[in-house]
């Protein structure tokens, strides 16, 4: 991943923009003062579903004080399949990355996988959800609800980074 270049951890992310599904644009900026969470995912991924059901639990107990921007990756999904499994995931907001531009702005590798933004668009957590795997069926660590959590209380994470663990990316 060195030879990759993505935006590095404690660098201010550009003001990107967020495209809903029917084409409504949200920046970044619109955002300031608050952690964002953005959320790599997919319609199709059983990793991002039980990532969804993580998140919902969290999305209620952080409050306004966080935005949670889940945003559909894979090219081969179709927007009614993108509505249908963000509706059953509990997302009154989808987001959609066709072209991977935030894909390759974060250097995402995986559905499901999370970057945090403090109030200041900083980046200061990229990685997976929880410690959860294929062989590690229960999570011991929930590494997004701790990085939030330190934010909130103006800490930095206690994790910078971890190994996100889910399904491949689609591009055509």
């Amino acid at each position: 991943m060195d030879s990759i270049n993505y935006l590095d951890l404690h660098h201010k992310a550009p003001d990107f923009i967020l495209r809903e599904i029917d084409g409504v644009e949200h920046h970044l900026r619109e955002y300031q003062g608050r952690i964002v969470v953005v959320y790599i995912w997919s319609a199709e991924c059983p990793w991002a579903e039980r990532g969804d059901r993580e998140l919902l639990a969290l999305k209620s107990a952080w409050g306004e004080q966080v935005v949670v921007a889940p945003v559909a990756v894979n090219s081969n999904e179709t927007s009614a399949d993108i509505r249908q499994a963000a509706s059953a995931g509990g997302h009154s907001q989808i987001f959609f990355d066709p072209d991977h531009a935030l894909v390759n702005l974060f250097g995402a590798q995986v559905t499901p996988q999370v970057f945090v933004l403090d109030r200041d668009g900083v980046l200061q957590y990229r990685g997976a959800i929880d410690d959860v795997t294929f062989r590690q069926k229960t999570a011991r660590r929930h590494f997004l609800a701790e990085a939030v959590q330190a934010l909130i209380e103006n800490r930095q994470p206690p994790t910078a980074e971890t190994p996100a663990y889910g399904c491949a990316l689609v591009s055509q």
